[in-house]
């Protein structure tokens, strides 16, 4: 789903770009641009599908659904119609972003217990894993749906806490480098949290997802913007 969604923002930059780029008379050439740009599209998310399958980290049909979902959730939130998800978002104050993100938390957990009690198991696909794996040790934690939860309540209340969400100028050189160099450095520090207690194990990695998702919208492009005015300046 995230392959999807991320890559249908791309598809959709370089749709744009190209529009600029190419005289409007070139008709054919145009219609290339953009069938080729989507059959790109359609070939990673195809092999990322696959990928997934052949470590065995989902089954088809969490890939078909992840992929459609991811597809839908992306085209929606880059529609520039005024009614837009997005629109509606991006100027909202923090007070009101904060209720949202604790609408969305408790939204999800209630979804996850409400399985508990009508007696449904929303970790099946974990055990089918387990069951079927012919190594079960190497299931990761990060597939489990508690995982999710937390990681997802994470994003959620670090974007509450760097909004109003108001568009932010990217620059791409600069702002594509400090984003990589982040999350590389991030990476690096979570072989360090803990894992023998689950309490410290999922809140460690709620404080992770938060940090990432405020940075990204705060500190990258503050310090994007600082390299930028300094190369103006010389």
């Amino acid at each position: 789903m995230g392959t999807a969604a991320l890559a249908y923002v791309f598809l959709q930059w370089l749709l744009i770009w190209f529009d600029h780029s190419v005289p409007t008379e070139k008709v054919k050439q145009r219609k290339f641009i953009k069938y080729s740009l989507w059959f790109l599209y359609a070939t990673i998310v195809l092999l990322v599908s696959i990928s997934r399958i052949n470590i065995a980290a989902h089954f088809p049909h969490q890939c078909v659904l992840g992929a459609f979902l991811g597809f839908l959730l992306a085209s929606y939130l880059v529609s520039e119609t005024k009614w837009s998800l997005w629109e509606r978002l991006k100027n909202l104050a923090k007070w009101k972003m904060i209720l949202v993100a604790m609408l969305l938390s408790v939204s999800s957990a209630s979804s996850y217990l409400a399985h508990h009690f009508l007696g449904l198991d929303a970790g099946w696909s974990i055990k089918l894993a387990f069951k079927w794996c012919l190594r079960p040790d190497t299931v990761s934690v990060y597939t489990t749906p508690i995982y999710s939860l937390v990681r997802d309540n994470g994003c959620f209340y670090g974007l509450a806490l760097a909004s109003p969400l108001k568009e932010r100028k990217f620059y791409p050189i600069v702002g594509a480098t400090v984003t990589t160099l982040f999350f590389v450095a991030t990476r690096m520090l979570r072989p360090m949290m803990p894992t023998n207690e689950p309490f410290q194990f999922y809140m460690f990695h709620f404080l992770d997802n938060f940090f990432i998702s405020a940075c990204l919208l705060t500190i990258i492009p503050y310090i994007a913007s600082l390299v930028m005015f300094k190369e103006k300046q010389n």
